[in-house]
This record gives C-alpha cells, sequence and structure tokens, in this order.
C-alpha cells in the first residue's frame, strides 16, 4: 500500500522491505506441526499458508523493479509537457 500511496501522492517511492527470516522460520514450523498432526484439514491449512508466503515471496522480488519503474513515472510526470515531446 505504501508504494502505491507514493505512486498517487507524487511522494518519494520507499525502499523495498527486507525479507522476514523470523517469519520463514515460524511458517516452516507450523508447517512441520501441521504435517505431524492428526487433523488432515490442518495439513490444508498450513499448505495454503505457504502457498500464500510463496506468492507474497515472488511480489517482493518484483519490487525493486516496481519502484525503479515508479521513480522512471514519476520522473516523466515531473517534466514540462515541451519536455515531453
Amino acid at each position: 500500500a505504501t508504494l502505491g500511496d507514493a505512486i498517487a501522492d507524487g511522494t518519494a517511492v520507499p525502499r523495498p522491505q527486507p525479507p522476514d527470516p523470523a517469519g520463514r522460520r515460524a511458517l516452516l514450523r507450523y508447517l512441520r506441526d501441521a504435517s505431524t498432526a492428526a487433523r488432515p484439514a490442518g495439513l490444508h491449512e498450513a499448505l495454503l499458508v505457504l502457498w500464500a508466503s510463496q506468492h507474497l515471496e515472488m511480489l517482493r522480488g518484483m519490487e525493486a523493479h516496481l519502484v525503479d519503474e515508479a521513480v522512471r513515472a514519476a520522473t516523466e510526470l515531473s517534466r514540462p509537457a515541451a519536455a515531453l515531446g
């Protein structure tokens, strides 16, 4: 949301967020515990959380590219119209 706000408001684009190793360890613990539990639904839920976390990691990988493009777009928008020709 911060990147979107910066683009919409014309403010400085934030730096990409670093990965959270503690969160990754907690996710792996959750998966391990769910896979050894007697409740099959728990494993299904854990796999859904893993799936969602993988999507977030993909977005994190794209974040630097998105920031670069946002800075480029903001620079172009701040130029006078005559300079864009």
